[in-house]
């Protein structure tokens, strides 16, 4: 317990404290083109040539990391996505050696591998019947929530839900309808992100709606503590004031990379190139600002001290 606390823990708090966020420490890769489904709202294929399904294999993605690896001694965290990544959970499986930090980011309809030391972010976009008209198959939100409950025992599980119009009127009930019946950690809530080449795109959240939204965060968060896993402050950032100076000083813009199915660095973000930053509702960047500040690493280190020397650490998320 004390070997991860500082591995995963401590050395990371102390790193951002005094260096702040290394290049390259994070960073996110595709490690497929290739998934099960067809999301009415999904960038990857809105922002993506659909039709190109060329990835790197097994042994170039291993070599790709280790590479960058060498290059970046700091790299401590890896976030796999796609595509859907558990289509190739042997080579995952595999690449999680590398890093002291892995996120998995899955659609949920593939059984979750027992990976106890892995966090899982498993999408679901809102209540029963919208979930499953968003992504297209009907029968996929009680697959998904038998998936967790028959897999999920003992794992880091959090479920994301992207707020669009289609599904920003059910987000409590969607957060009922999890609490205390399933293994989760709980809930994070981001917006859309659309494209810089569709103006009119029917899923975007205005920025002052969007406030109002952020309002009711804050309530569902004294409501149901921690279960709403995302601090307030970190809401308080993507509001219509203040958004605009996070996204300009996009901490994973640079400093972090995220890698397509190829292997190639993509501009701007994970979104690629043609995200609209103007409308950005990603939680990466205001999470990374809020996550950098001195006082909260102070505060973080502290509770994560008390924890251990009261045999809870195993409780708080690295």
């Amino acid at each position: 317990m004390i070997e991860s606390f500082l591995k995963t823990h401590l050395l990371p708090q102390i790193t951002f404290f005094t260096l702040g966020m290394p290049r390259n420490g994070s960073i996110s890769v595709d490690i497929t083109s290739r998934c099960n489904l067809r999301c009415k709202h999904c960038y990857y294929f809105n922002f993506n040539n659909e039709e190109e399904t060329k990835e790197l294999s097994d042994i170039e993605w291993q070599e790709k990391l280790l590479e960058l690896k060498k290059r970046s001694l700091f790299s401590h965290s890896c976030t796999f996505v796609g595509g859907e990544p558990l289509i190739r959970k042997e080579l995952v499986s595999k690449l999680t050696r590398y890093f002291r930090y892995n996120l998995v980011v899955t659609n949920g309809s593939i059984a979750l591998p027992y990976w106890k030391d892995v966090f899982f972010h498993v999408s679901v976009d809102g209540t029963e019947e919208v979930h499953d008209e968003i992504r297209g198959q009907k029968g996929l939100y009680q697959r998904i929530k038998n998936n967790i409950c028959e897999n999920g025992r003992d794992m880091h599980i959090t479920i994301v839900t992207c707020l669009t119009n289609e599904n920003k009127h059910c987000i409590e009930e969607l957060v009922q309808d999890w609490l205390d019946k399933t293994p989760i950690q709980g809930f994070i809530f981001d917006f859309y992100t659309p494209s810089i080449n569709d103006d009119e795109d029917r899923f975007v959240i205005p920025h002052a709606e969007r406030d109002k939204i952020i309002d009711q965060m804050a309530e569902l968060r004294k409501k149901y503590g921690n279960f709403i896993r995302i601090p307030a402050d970190v809401y308080d950032l993507m509001r219509s004031e203040n958004y605009s100076r996070v996204v300009k000083n996009c901490i994973f813009r640079r400093k972090c990379a995220a890698f397509d199915s190829m292997g190639n660095k993509k501009p701007k973000c994970v979104l690629g190139g043609s995200a609209n930053c103007d409308l950005c509702g990603c939680i990466v960047p205001y999470y990374l600002h809020f996550r950098l500040n001195k006082k909260f690493i102070v505060s973080e280190v502290k509770k994560s001290f008390r924890a251990l020397l009261q045999d809870k650490y195993k409780y708080i998320d690295a």
